[in-house]
Order: C-alpha cells, then sequence, then structure tokens
C-alpha cells in the first residue's frame, strides 16, 4: 500500500467548475445528454486502483457502501474498480449486488465474492466520475435511434478530448466537447443528421439518417489470410454484444498505431471529395479530431453531404460530412486492414462477461468457423491471458 499511500499525500482532486476547460476521457456513454467523463490527470490513480495487490472478498456489503470490485472476472487476473452498493439481491443460493463504479459511470451485477472491502485510503476519494449532458445537442424524434452509435464512433477515435464546463443541472454538468468550434461535437453531430442543434430551425439540421443493413464490399482492400483452429492474441476495437464485435491481433494494432502519422502525411495530400459526388463503395479516408486519418469504405450515402462510412481497422460505422473526407492513398490500399469480425456462440456467450468486449481488453481468439470479409462474422472461441 506505500505506493498508495505516497499517492494519496499528493494527490489533488478538485471539483468541476462552470466556465473552466479540462481535458477529460469519456468514461461511459447511455446518451449524448446521459455520459460521464473524467479528468485525465486521475488516470493515474484509476490505474493504481486497478492494480492494487489481491484483497480478502468482503463477507458482507450494506447499501450505499463503497467497495473494490473486479472488472476481469474471466481472467486469471484481478482489475479492481471502486463501486457503491446501489442493490443486494439473494439469488437461490448466492448474493448479487448492483454496483455503481463512481470513477467509470457503468452499472454492473457482481456476486459477493467477486467484492472487496475498500481500504480507507481509497475509500476518502470522491467520485472521479462525472455525469454530463453535450450542450446543443438535441435529438430527433422521440428517442436518440442511431445517434448513441454516432456519439459512440466519434468518442473512440479520440484518447481524450478538451470539455468546456457550461451549465449544471443538479448532479450533471452541461458540456462542450471538441478541440475547436469546428470540432464542437454537438454540431459534428447535426451535421451529419443524427441529432439536431438544440434552438436552431429544422430548416437549418440536417435530414433523418437511414442506416439500412447493407452488405460491405471491400473492393480494393486486402484482407489477411485466416485459419480455423489457430490462437491469435487481440485486443478489442469496438462490439456492441459478444455476437457482434471488432478485434485486432496485438502485433497489427500496434502497427496500425504507429503508421497513423505517416498515413495522415499522404492522406492530406489527397483530394477532398465534393459535394454531390459521393458514391456507395468508394473506398475514402476520414478525418478525426485529432487530424488524423482512417481508412474507409462509404456503406450507404445519406444526402449529398454525407455518408455512413465504415472504417475498415476499427469495425466501426460512423456518419460523416464530405468535408472530412479525402480520396484514399493507392500506396495504402495494399495493406491488409487491421479488424477482425468476431461472433461467439449463443450457447457459449451465456457463460462469458459482456465486458470482454469492452475496447481496449486483451485475450486469445480461436476462429473455429471463418466468416466472409465484413459481411459475416467469424465464429470463435475465447480464452484469456
Amino acid at each position: 500500500m506505500k505506493g498508495l499511500q505516497d499517492l494519496m499525500r499528493n494527490i489533488d482532486i478538485k471539483p468541476f467548475h462552470v466556465n473552466t476547460e479540462h481535458l477529460v476521457n469519456i468514461t461511459h456513454i447511455n446518451n449524448p445528454h446521459d455520459f460521464y467523463v473524467r479528468n485525465v490527470k486521475y488516470m493515474h490513480v484509476v490505474l493504481k486502483i486497478e492494480n492494487l495487490k489481491r484483497l480478502p472478498p468482503a463477507c458482507s456489503v450494506k447499501m450505499d457502501e463503497i467497495v473494490l470490485f473486479d472488472m476481469d472476472t474471466d481472467s486469471s487476473t484481478t482489475r479492481y474498480a471502486r463501486g457503491q452498493v446501489r442493490n443486494i439481491e439473494e439469488i437461490v443460493h448466492s448474493v448479487i449486488c448492483t454496483l455503481s463504479a463512481i470513477d467509470y459511470g457503468f452499472f454492473v451485477k457482481v456476486p459477493l465474492e467477486c467484492i472487496y472491502k475498500c481500504d480507507n485510503l481509497v475509500l476518502v476519494l470522491p467520485p472521479l466520475a462525472y455525469k454530463c449532458r453535450l450542450a446543443h445537442c438535441d435529438k430527433k424524434g422521440d428517442s436518440w435511434g442511431l445517434a448513441i452509435d454516432a456519439f459512440k464512433s466519434y468518442v473512440s477515435t479520440i484518447e481524450h478530448t478538451k470539455m468546456l464546463i457550461q451549465g449544471q443541472i443538479a448532479d450533471k454538468l452541461i458540456v462542450k466537447l471538441g478541440k475547436t468550434e469546428k470540432e464542437d461535437l454537438a454540431t459534428i453531430l447535426s451535421y451529419t443528421s443524427f441529432t439536431r442543434l438544440a434552438g436552431v430551425p429544422d430548416k437549418i439540421n440536417g435530414l433523418q439518417p437511414t442506416a439500412a443493413a447493407l452488405p460491405i464490399n471491400l473492393s480494393g482492400y486486402t484482407l489477411k489470410d485466416r485459419k480455423t483452429n489457430v490462437k491469435l492474441q487481440v485486443t478489442v476495437l469496438s462490439g456492441s454484444s459478444l455476437q457482434d464485435f471488432y478485434v485486432a491481433e496485438i502485433n497489427d494494432y500496434k502497427q496500425y498505431i504507429e503508421s497513423r502519422e505517416k498515413f495522415a502525411k499522404y492522406a492530406i495530400q489527397e483530394p477532398k471529395c465534393e459535394e454531390g459526388t459521393l458514391k456507395k463503395g468508394d473506398n475514402i479516408c476520414i478525418k478525426d479530431f485529432l487530424n488524423m486519418y482512417e481508412r474507409a469504405i462509404i456503406k450507404e450515402v445519406l444526402d449529398p453531404t454525407k455518408a455512413l462510412v465504415f472504417m475498415v481497422d476499427k469495425g466501426q460505422e460512423v456518419p460523416v460530412h464530405y468535408k472530412n473526407m479525402r480520396k484514399m492513398p493507392r500506396q495504402f490500399m495494399d495493406i491488409p486492414v487491421v479488424a477482425i469480425w468476431c461472433s461467439i456462440p449463443e450457447n457459449l456467450a451465456n457463460k462469458i462477461s459482456g465486458m470482454m468486449v469492452y475496447p481496449g481488453r486483451k485475450f486469445y481468439i480461436t476462429i473455429k468457423e471463418l466468416g466472409h470479409g465484413f459481411n459475416t462474422p467469424n465464429v470463435v472461441d475465447i480464452s484469456t491471458f
């Protein structure tokens, strides 16, 4: 505990205030009006908690008690997080607790045997995740619909972002996200028609998007040859469930990260896409918040100014305005795509935690049945390190 004692002695946890700017990690998203952020300054605190030495399990817990729980119940290692007990239920011969992860923002059900008493040093820390609402952003119609996926897709392209606090309602901060006015997330989501700008007439907001489940023609891109019954060490890129997630081989992902700056230098030299010229199946590169570029293919044209595109190295769909698109540098077409589409059989998925497909998680997959590009997934088994 000595390292934790030294850390706690020097740390200065300060609350957020209106009209201040911060660099934050977005830790959990429900929708654009309900998501959580954490100041990047406190990442080392979270990592220190995650890597605490194994603790004795709690024999019992009380409502609202702050405890530690293991976020890696499917692994031989432990990764601790702080949770507040929100509900306790007895099911047959076990006790299941609903915890709110106070440094992340999500809720999770955890068996009592995977819950641990919280050391006093950690107990005195205030919650590090803050509930937020995206300013100037409203849903279209009665529900957020595809806007939630669009929000998650944009956020997944950045490690952290600038946040300006514009107000506060009860325990929720009203915030603007993005480095500049041009990269304001509420404006980008509106341009791509998945939300509307609050207080702006409908004729200025975009049209309602539609996203059909269309096949993806990877004409021009190169796919790696895959074989069944070969164990691959992978990291999770994205995913909505154990039946629909994308991974990359760890070495391939490292090379992809290392090559991004080089790719951006070539991409910036390519012609920009023009309004009215977008075509389904076109290979393009798209710009993210960090002025880096991703390889992509147009899956569906939404209107003359925007399209739903598929990022081949991340396995994600994202709506993009034509001003953030360029033609694809030809020399990068021959590099195999990084993302591997995976699905776990339903009878096996019931035995695995859905947290396994959280971005950044690392494990092994063994392909049991080969898929077909990005039209049908590879059926895989999962095993931990």
